[in-house]
């Protein structure tokens, strides 16, 4: 049987051509739990490279909601098109931590150069203890 506890996740993939540019609809389900929360506040996204990004909410004449203002400058920001899936990680009130996977379903990594993990004469410096550990484990097979 399904939970009824409020869903804090929801996505969304974009599947038209034109990957609707002007807006993005939140998931009704998503609603019912979270409407006198998240209106509070214009809502914040916040992606992998860091960035925050403040958006304006809409609601349509039929009672949906949907993420409008600012929406077309972040989607051009990301370059999201076609097929791309966007999951929206609900953080509390208004602010989500959204990760964008590509058409090929793996998540697209936004972060700059100089926040990208270091490789120095071909070590990863980024590798923990329990990461070389493992490595040993698996190269014993």
């Amino acid at each position: 049987m399904p939970s009824r506890r409020k869903p804090t996740n929801f996505y969304r993939v974009t599947l038209s051509g034109n990957v609707n540019k002007t807006s993005l609809r939140i998931p009704n389900r998503f609603i019912r739990g979270h409407r006198k929360q998240i209106l509070l506040n214009d809502v914040l996204l916040i992606v992998s490279d860091d960035k925050v990004w403040r958006l304006g909410w809409m609601i349509s004449g039929d009672g949906k909601l949907w993420i409008q203002k600012g929406w077309p400058e972040f989607a051009k920001h990301y370059r999201i098109g076609y097929g791309h899936l966007l999951l929206f990680k609900h953080m509390g009130k208004s602010i989500f931590h959204v990760s964008i996977f590509d058409s090929s379903s793996c998540e697209i990594n936004y972060l700059s150069p100089s926040k990208s993990p270091k490789l120095q004469k071909g070590i990863d410096r980024s590798v923990t203890q329990d990461d070389q550990i493992e490595g040993k484990i698996l190269s014993s097979y």
